[in-house]
């Protein structure tokens, strides 16, 4: 059990309407906050979060702290997220939550024809006939004040994909360029001249371009179409504090972005470089002020500095190597000295300096054996090493 948040197979949620910008996350409660998403159970969201568990526990309290997530009123013992989305408590019975779980489970594999429920090449005005039918049972505005949980995303989602569908098919220009990128759908005819007798289509005047630009600017206002322009947004301003190095705002514009669009593969990987450069940035700043009490002759500050410095940027090898020299000068632990030193030398095995300290550990440890390795292979890197040949000459002379 987790205080605050149940067991590990119950689920969260985010709190609805939650502005993340006013909760002061730090990047790492942000990256947590994007992968609850609408409804997660907790132990999905510890896996996918790539930190250890006692980390990503403390993070999740930390939202719930906050007010950035909620225990999802989910009942026990489902089977899937399909099931636990049935027996989420909402204003809903069970065939208008099995009728939105199923059209939206169809999603991916529907083209825009038959996502609109007519036959390939149907006419724009078949298609806009069925948009308007399908829009009386998925328009959000339909379900104003029930309370949806997680179905409001799912009902968004589908809203969305049936206004894409009907815009593209609706639009003599995008309708040719969709057909031209699915030819499976259609085998396109040469255009023929009218036969004898046979009025010749209408052309497009400069009046219908402009109605046609009008209504997809009313479109585009749209609440629920407005959020891909939010999203893009979202995803320029991340960019502009990267490149200003600035991770930590760029984290909470993604972390918006995400809630809107928890499936933008883009927003992921953003998110993904975000977070590694603020770790490194992170760690720089530790291990600055480290070095800094150390001069001051603040061990303990100092250590404490360098710990974190090695913890949020694993792969800083001076961060590892100064952690492990002054848990040794304090006469800390020998196994976490270890770790650190190990650490350092795996990330940067050319340095003479941390294999040498790595082994002096592990000798003082009782691990003569792996000492012996380790100054084995320091002489390799540097046979004319003085350190390597005194320990291997005087701890094994065989």
């Amino acid at each position: 059990m987790i205080t605050g948040l149940g067991s590990k197979s119950d689920f969260i949620a985010a709190v609805p309407q939650v502005d993340v910008r006013r909760l002061a996350l730090t990047p790492e409660e942000a990256a947590l906050f994007s992968l609850v998403g609408r409804a997660s159970q907790i132990s999905e969201v510890i896996e996918r979060s790539n930190l250890a568990e006692p980390r990503a526990i403390a993070g999740l309290l930390s939202l719930r702290a906050k007010g950035a997530i909620v225990p999802a009123r989910v009942q026990k013992g489902v089977a899937s997220s399909f099931d636990a989305a049935l027996q989420e408590q909402v204003d809903l019975d069970e065939n208008r939550k099995r009728e939105i779980l199923d059209f939206e489970a169809k999603l991916p594999g529907l083209n825009f024809f038959q996502l609109l429920g007519v036959a390939n090449l149907a006419s724009p005005d078949e298609a806009r006939k069925s948009f308007h039918e399908l829009a009386r049972r998925f328009h959000p505005d339909r379900f104003y004040g029930k309370n949806l949980g997680s179905f409001r995303g799912r009902v968004e989602n589908i809203f969305r994909k049936l206004t894409e569908a009907n815009e593209v098919l609706g639009d003599h220009q995008r309708r040719t360029a969709y057909l031209a990128a699915h030819p499976e759908l259609v085998d396109v005819p040469e255009p023929v001249a009218p036969a004898a007798g046979e009025a010749a289509p209408r052309q497009r005047t400069a009046v219908d371009d402009q109605r046609d630009a009008e209504r997809r600017a009313r479109l585009t206002r749209h609440p629920y179409l407005a959020r891909t322009s939010k999203v893009n947004d979202l995803l320029k301003h991340a960019r502009e504090s990267l490149a200003k190095n600035e991770p930590s705002l760029a984290f909470n514009d993604l972390s918006l972005a995400a809630r809107l669009d928890d499936k933008n593969a883009e927003v992921k990987a953003l998110m993904v470089e975000v977070r590694k450069k603020h770790e490194s940035a992170r760690g720089e700043q530790e291990l600055k002020k480290g070095k800094e009490l150390l001069e001051s002759g603040d061990q303990r500050g100092a250590l404490s500095a360098f710990r974190t410095a090695a913890s949020v940027d694993g792969s800083n090898p001076e961060a590892n190597y100064l952690t492990a020299k002054l848990i040794l000068a304090t006469n800390g632990d020998l196994k976490e000295a270890s770790s650190f030193a190990q650490r350092a030398v795996d990330a940067q095995q050319t340095s003479a300096l941390y294999r040498e300290l790595y082994g002096r550990i592990l000798e003082l440890a009782g691990m003569k054996a792996l000492a012996k390795k380790q100054f084995e292979e320091l002489l390799k890197q540097d046979p004319q090493n003085a350190e390597a040949k005194k320990q291997l000459k005087r701890r094994w002379p065989f």
